[in-house]
């Protein structure tokens, strides 16, 4: 399959707001890679309306000690990047999107 069909296809799924397709691969994701929902501002995985707003889904603030301390806590690590560090550069890109019916 094309690289480019093969992107569409998962943005479709990415997108799609059937909710038997949007609940299957968000609790697919969470048991996957072991998502701790408790720092989520929602933590019910069938409250996001698309996988892409489960993707994206807003984290409770984080404690004081935390934003003191000269490292993230172990979420904000990425095994690409490291540790995100007081003073380093990380960025977190985030781009509007329409929603598409599946």
């Amino acid at each position: 399959m094309p690289h480019h069909a093969l992107s569409r296809l998962t943005g479709q799924f990415a997108q799609c707001d059937n909710r038997w397709v949007k609940d299957t691969l968000i609790k697919a994701f969470i048991k996957r890679f072991n998502v701790d929902m408790s720092q989520a501002l929602e933590p019910d995985p069938t409250a996001y309306a698309t996988f892409n707003d489960f993707f994206t889904r807003a984290l409770k603030p984080m404690p004081a000690h935390w934003a003191k301390a000269s490292s993230a806590p172990p979420m904000a690590r990425s095994p690409n990047m490291g540790v995100c560090r007081q003073g380093n550069w990380c960025k977190r890109k985030a781009t509007p999107t329409q929603r598409k019916p599946c």
